[in-house]
């Protein structure tokens, strides 16, 4: 019944380092609770092991159409995301990003979310929702972005000259393939942190609305793997 609705999607995976057993994790877990026809694959890898690049060979031969980014060295999260939401242009209408760390749960996660979306058609983008009080400089970013419209950013209710972005978490979010050529997304300011946040307050600021999503996906199920020379957010 959610075929018209969604179906297929595009699902983009980065992985990134060392970290085969995250990789795998990640990608085993979606080939055995997602129907293949459901769902065109994207997979980013960022300086990446040789068991990564082996274990992504597997996969292109389980399904050859696979788009796959690689580089040598580490480009960092948001030079990858761009690479992987239009390299090349993306035909469906929703996309699907996991990080490494983060992976499904349950066979039903996909179906699942296809009747949220079914259900609240004005949602835009979908995930695990948070919110986050910023500084004036990190809002001045975004008061120079291209995406922004005017809108009065929301003022934080605990801290003075501070601000409250909504978001869904980086690991995991589904957004509707409108909205990122609408906002250009991402940003291309960004090199590595705070793209979710920024995110949330661009889609605010062109009226897309937020949906609290996360049924049969484990987020961010990993200690933290930042890497040391990215530079700092705004």
């Amino acid at each position: 019944m959610h075929r018209a609705v969604c179906f297929p999607v595009t699902i983009c995976v980065l992985c990134y380092g060392p970290y085969e057993a995250l990789a795998r994790r990640c990608l085993e877990a979606l080939d055995r609770h997602t129907t293949p026809s459901l769902f065109r694959l994207r997979i980013g890898l960022n300086a990446t092991c040789d068991a990564t690049r082996s274990l992504v060979s597997e996969v292109l031969t389980r399904k050859p159409e696979t788009v796959v980014h690689e580089s040598d060295v580490n480009l960092f999260k948001v030079p990858m995301m761009h690479r992987l939401l239009n390299l090349p242009p993306i035909e469906t209408g929703w996309v699907i990003w996991f990080d490494d760390d983060s992976y499904v749960t349950r066979p039903d996660w996909l179906h699942s979310l296809a009747a949220k979306m079914e259900a609240f058609p004005e949602i835009a983008m979908w995930g695990k929702a948070y919110s986050v009080e910023v500084s004036n400089s990190t809002a001045n970013f975004a008061r120079e972005a291209g995406w922004y419209r005017g809108l009065p950013l929301l003022p934080s209710d605990e801290q003075p000259d501070h601000y409250r972005f909504s978001f869904v978490e980086g690991g995991f979010w589904a957004i509707r393939t409108e909205c990122l050529r609408v906002l250009k997304w991402p940003d291309l300011r960004l090199v590595h942190f705070h793209d979710d946040f920024m995110l949330g307050e661009a889609l605010r600021q062109n009226d897309f609305r937020l949906g609290s999503f996360h049924h049969g996906v484990s987020i961010t199920n990993a200690p933290r793997r930042a890497p040391n020379d990215a530079p700092p957010g705004p």
